[in-house]
């Protein structure tokens, strides 16, 4: 079931305005926590020796005694820094602007996984205001859950929009689908799954045809 795109214009509006209204209070916010090691600490992303340096570095930089491997947001962390002169406030602003392109994100898949676009809709806005989402979006250092999952719903999009198209059109669609993948996993660990929920998708779609054909 389709709607119009004037409507669906105005859904994408409401909901990514909805996103950009519940985290506007975090825009002030300092480094705190993890965002001093990850980020105001960090010389590796305040002055890099190379992008190649940043992007096979660890993510703690030696700083703890956890590590892993998230070049996407280490090379994001290391842009910012010089786009935003060190100021959290900026941190703060694309970190709410991601969480509400995966807003948006989450109401573009269920308008094709869901059989009713107002489902699709409260689906979306639930994830726009639930508060679970507090602590990645409001600490800076959450950007890697955040960048993951935003990716991860772009891989899907991505995927969904490929069904539609044929020939060397589906090829681009598909492959733009695998770079969003890649970007996910380079996010955090727990993109993993992606593949998994991507083959859920297919088949909550495929319940979808009879139903779109009737």
């Amino acid at each position: 079931m389709k709607i119009p795109p004037g409507r669906s214009l105005l859904s994408f509006f409401c909901i990514a305005a909805l996103s950009l209204l519940s985290y506007l209070n975090s825009l002030s916010g300092e480094f705190v926590l993890d965002d001093l090691p990850a980020i105001a600490q960090n010389r590796l992303i305040q002055d890099p020796p190379s992008v190649a340096a940043v992007a096979a570095s660890q993510y703690w930089n030696a700083t703890t005694p956890r590590n892993s491997w998230r070049p996407a947001v280490l090379l994001a962390y290391t842009a910012e820094w010089r786009l935003w002169r060190g100021r959290p406030e900026g941190f703060h602003a694309v970190s709410v602007a991601l969480h509400a392109v995966a807003a948006c994100l989450v109401f573009a898949v269920g308008l094709r996984v869901l059989s009713c676009p107002a489902a699709a809709f409260a689906a979306a806005l639930v994830f726009a205001v639930h508060p679970i989402h507090t602590e990645v979006v409001a600490n800076i250092s959450g950007r890697p859950e955040l960048m993951a999952a935003t990716f991860v719903l772009c891989f899907l999009a991505l995927r969904l929009a490929a069904r539609d198209r044929t020939g060397w059109a589906r090829c681009a669609w598909e492959a733009a689908a695998a770079v969003a993948y890649g970007l996910a996993l380079a996010s955090k660990e727990s993109a993993v799954v992606a593949p998994a929920l991507a083959l859920w998708v297919d088949a909550a779609v495929e319940r979808q045809r009879p139903a779109c054909a009737s």
